[in-house]
């Protein structure tokens, strides 16, 4: 039992959650640092005669220990070796039961949790049906138990199991709380908080959920901080939804709240971007006076519709007289046209006659079909590439590029 220990002392004072002072072993503050052997205000560092070296303290975010960020503000407390900590709870109600709950994880730099017990004077607490708590090393994990008043003062203490020999273990213990078991828990958040990503035009939801169940405790839900544009917050079901209209980064925290108290913040880091532009809006984007952007339309009257002007690299505020040239190049011909780098396909084809006959893909062009040497002049060089095809000396037919838009 914890009386078999010795206490060194830490200061005493500020209120804090629930009927615990300083539950959140918020202060003094440390940034990323620790301390052993003393330990949050409002508590008392525990430790066995044997073992003088270490016991309770103090570790925050970021620390050496590696330790992950406390669910509750940016401090924990350190159970390391034999040992623990220790706070009297004031203002109990004799025979009346408490929900005693916290979070712990285990130190995974040494690859080995300190277990420990909770005790409320001789009375041992059985957490989550355990009466030794050896947390897991990759998160906090909550643990709940209840006790009955047998005093209106009572000693709440965190004590580790292990020998005196024993030194290089630790664990982490955040959000202590002591709650009437009359009321509900204070809810905590089972959704995932961390880094939430959306696209411009595609509608978004995070659908925020918790325990106890809001269906059987109602809940009401707090947002803090500016959600994305276009984006809303429901209080009453802690859904985030709608349609992102802008590329934003934004910080939001929750919180909810039912008869038993308010939860632990969870914080959510929206991402919102604008995931792929349309090839075609992006070229459209290019001529902000364009009478009509149809794909079909012809608002320069040349013959040419916007979508062949696109495939082709044409302007289509400007009339253009064609897209392919025939040049000699030594005893063959030469085709030359301007096609998009990437998103668009080109099929040759070919036709013996003008009369009534079928256009065809022509296995001989396509073949020969690569980049010109001569890449210059190209009104836009990053989107659009020239490229030629050649046909053998003496062959007599109709050629024709046909594009389309990559699916």
């Amino acid at each position: 039992m914890y009386r078999e220990l010795d206490v060194f002392g830490s200061p005493t004072g500020l209120g804090g959650l629930d009927l615990v002072s300083g539950g959140g072993f918020e202060w003094p503050y440390l940034g990323n640092g620790f301390t052993e052997g003393s330990t949050a205000t409002g508590w008392t560092a525990i430790k066995r005669v044997s073992n003088p070296v270490f016991g309770g303290g103090l570790v925050g975010n970021g620390s050496i220990y590696g330790n992950s960020n406390a669910p509750e503000g940016s401090q924990a407390a350190l159970l390391k070796g034999a040992g623990g900590l220790e706070q009297v709870i004031s203002g109990l109600e004799v025979g009346k039961s408490y929900n005693l709950s916290f979070f712990a994880l285990g130190r995974a730099i040494t690859g080995q949790a300190n277990p420990f017990e909770v005790w409320m004077d001789g009375q041992r607490i059985s957490l989550s049906g355990l009466n030794v708590v050896e947390p897991p090393m990759d998160a906090y994990t909550p643990y709940v138990g209840q006790f009955t008043a047998r005093n209106r003062t009572m000693t709440l203490a965190f004590v580790s199991t292990l020998p005196d020999d024993v030194q290089d273990r630790s664990s982490y213990v955040d959000d202590v709380r002591i709650q009437d078991a009359s009321l509900p828990s204070a809810p905590t958040f089972t959704s995932a908080g961390g880094i939430l990503t959306g696209t411009v035009g595609v509608p978004f939801l995070y659908t925020s959920t918790v325990s106890p169940s809001p269906a059987t405790y109602p809940t009401t839900y707090q947002i803090t901080g500016a959600l994305p544009a276009g984006l809303s917050f429901n209080s009453n079901t802690g859904v985030i939804s709608g349609t992102p209209t802008q590329a934003e980064d934004r910080a939001v925290t929750l919180t909810a709240t039912n008869a038993g108290g308010s939860s632990s913040p969870l914080s959510l880091q929206i991402q919102i971007t604008r995931g792929a532009v349309d090839p075609y809006d992006a070229w459209l984007a290019l001529y902000p006076g364009l009478s009509n952007t149809a794909g079909t339309a012809d608002p320069d009257g040349d013959g040419w519709s916007n979508h062949q002007e696109f495939l082709f690299g044409g302007n289509p505020t400007a009339g253009s007289a064609g897209f392919l040239t025939a040049t000699r190049s030594g005893s063959q011909i030469l085709f030359t046209f301007v096609a998009r780098r990437t998103d668009a396909t080109y099929t040759i084809q070919s036709v013996a006659s003008l009369a009534g006959a079928s256009w065809a893909a022509d296995t001989e062009a396509q073949t020969s079909l690569a980049d010109a040497a001569d890449q210059s002049g190209l009104a836009n060089p990053t989107d659009y590439v020239r490229r030629q095809f050649t046909v053998s000396p003496g062959t007599k037919k109709f050629y024709r590029v046909a594009g389309a838009t990559a699916p």
